[in-house]
């Protein structure tokens, strides 16, 4: 398990790497991590792939303007994350663009509630080939729906 920034030497690795496994991507900001998360991080389908994942750094969640702050800083949340092991690779812009073209994952994961809606790293995927896999973890669950929860909770105690 790798819990790296960048490097040249680790994309070096990597594409050796990606001859010999397909290359799984994930991303998000994991910032409280829910039972649809870890669904679709341990999702059986991907068990012989090796599993990347693309965090928003803090810079990068201030730049999407979020409804709600972060919980968790960077450095927590991707110790957190790695532990799924998988290499983590943070990045600060809003998408993660970047680390998808230099990639070029074999499949990108994105929640079912992405489907149907065109979002900056479908086209690079669809560019390339490789396959966009939307995961519904049958969990009726997200962050937000946490915090509102959380609000809620406070409001009648």
């Amino acid at each position: 398990m790798i819990l790296i920034h960048n490097s040249d030497e680790y994309w070096k690795w990597l594409k050796r790497m990606k001859r010999q496994k397909n290359i799984v991507f994930f991303n998000g900001c994991f910032d409280i991590v829910h039972l649809g998360h870890i669904k679709m991080l341990n999702a059986p389908q991907f068990d012989n792939c090796y599993k990347i994942i693309g965090l928003n750094s803090d810079l990068s969640v201030k730049l999407q303007n979020k409804s709600h702050p972060l919980i968790n800083d960077e450095e927590y949340r991707s110790k957190f994350v790695s532990n799924f092991c998988m290499d983590v690779i943070i990045f600060d812009s809003l998408t993660p663009t970047t680390i998808i073209k230099e990639l070029m994952p074999d499949f990108l994961v994105k929640g079912k509630d992405y489907e149907g809606i065109m979002f900056p790293e479908k086209f690079i995927v669809d560019k390339y080939g490789g396959q966009i896999v939307y995961f519904d973890s049958g969990v009726d669950m997200s962050t937000t729906k946490l915090f509102n929860r959380i609000g809620e909770l406070y409001r009648e105690a």
